[in-house]
């Protein structure tokens, strides 16, 4: 048996979403000693029939924030979105192999009328547009594949249509909870497990698949985010664990006064690439930076909503002529505010930060790994900051 391969095709399962390309037939191929690995050590299923879609049915760890989704320009979804999203989802449970745009938005609009407080127009541009969002979501998820058509076009006029294929194995697959959510009374309940006996012997498993979750899903596990007994667990198991994280999934344990941090010496495993000179990203690395001037006695740095603000609007003198706002600017202080937002969104996606009260964040202490070393040339920042603002 190849280990790179085997190692290859766990990575390739830590990810959430379903398996695809190459990496499908190798977990396939592996799955006795992938299901294995995770079941032991994680305590999570592997989805690999034969055929069929291939994913890890994962549980969050301690210490997990969900991100939730966004639209392709960046935009969060907003509880008209996701309910949006499970009504396209709801449609397709009685669509064929194929279905179109049209026949969705009637399927919808049907169920929307049953939805108290939706606020969904079906006349209304605004309201197509956020269902042309929940469909490109499903899209995303792995659920429907674009054919051919016009999407914009219905979203301008109403008229117009597009063509999706359905996958109904994927769609079958696409919730991971421990039951099915018809038959539980809350969220909560749905992904409650069930797989730990009050046994000693129950315990120890349930305390190493919550550690070992956190430390293969996180960008940072911080000691407050376990509790004691798992803190012991993870400091007198650290030379397995970390020959565990090296060995199967090619993560190096760095172990830091406030934490612990795995970092991928492999390839580009997490779906959130920090750091990186996109104009969101180069700003998150930017208030870092500043930061270490502004560090309380505990490690943290607390920045309000106005002055993350004032100081994005600054960073054209730092990062020159490329930067994409620019005095003068009609839409200035909104494209302004609109990095600031993002790039506070990164750094709590990251783990870096906490959302604080008045719209402000605090730095966490694990934020003096990253510095901004020297300033993008202006080749590279042409190169990476070209269309990040999203009026």
């Amino acid at each position: 048996m190849n280990d790179e391969v085997v190692r290859d095709a766990a990575r390739s399962l830590l990810a959430g979403r379903f398996v695809e390309g190459p990496a499908a037939p190798a977990v396939r191929r592996h799955r006795r000693v992938l299901a294995e690995l995770f079941r032991d050590e994680v305590g999570w299923q592997i989805v690999a029939d034969d055929d069929g879609p291939v994913r890890a049915l994962s549980t969050p760890g301690p210490g997990h924030v969900a991100r939730g989704l966004t639209t392709r320009s960046g935009r969060r979804f907003d509880p008209q979105r996701y309910a949006l999203l499970f009504l396209v989802l709801a449609a397709l449970e009685s669509a064929g192999a194929r279905t179109t745009l049209q026949l969705l938005f009637a399927d919808v609009r049907v169920r929307a009328g049953d939805v108290e407080a939706l606020g969904f127009d079906d006349d209304a541009a605004a309201s197509r547009r956020a269902f042309i969002h929940a469909v490109h979501a499903a899209v995303d998820l792995g659920v429907l594949e674009f054919a051919e058509g016009d999407e914009e076009d219905f979203v301008l006029s109403g008229g117009g249509d597009a063509l999706y294929r359905v996958d109904r194995a994927r769609l079958t697959r696409l919730l991971a909870t421990s039951k099915p959510p018809s038959l539980t009374d809350s969220p909560a309940a749905a992904i409650a497990e069930n797989l730990y006996a009050s046994t000693d012997d129950g315990q120890r498993r349930r305390r190493r698949h919550r550690v070992i979750r956190a430390l293969v899903s996180e960008p940072v596990v911080y000691r407050s985010d376990l509790s004691d007994a798992e803190v012991d667990y993870l400091t007198s198991q650290e030379p397995r664990l970390r020959r565990l994280l090296r060995d199967a999934f090619g993560l190096e344990l760095e172990a830091r006064a406030e934490g612990w941090v795995t970092v991928d010496t492999v390839g580009a495993l997490s779906d959130l690439e920090f750091p990186s000179i996109s104009a969101p990203r180069a700003a998150a690395l930017a208030i870092l930076d500043a930061s270490r001037a502004r560090r309380s006695d505990d490690g943290t740095a607390y920045w309000d909503e106005g002055e993350i603000v004032a100081f994005v609007g600054g960073l054209q003198t730092q990062f020159g002529t490329s930067w994409p706002v620019k005095e003068g600017d009609p839409d200035l202080a909104k494209k302004v505010a609109g990095i600031a937002a993002d790039a506070a969104d990164v750094l709590t996606a990251m783990r870096l930060a906490v959302p604080a009260h008045g719209g402000g964040i605090t730095v966490l202490p694990a934020a003096g790994r990253f510095a901004l070393v020297e300033e993008p040339t202006t080749e590279q920042a042409e190169i990476s900051f070209g269309s990040e603002v999203d009026v």
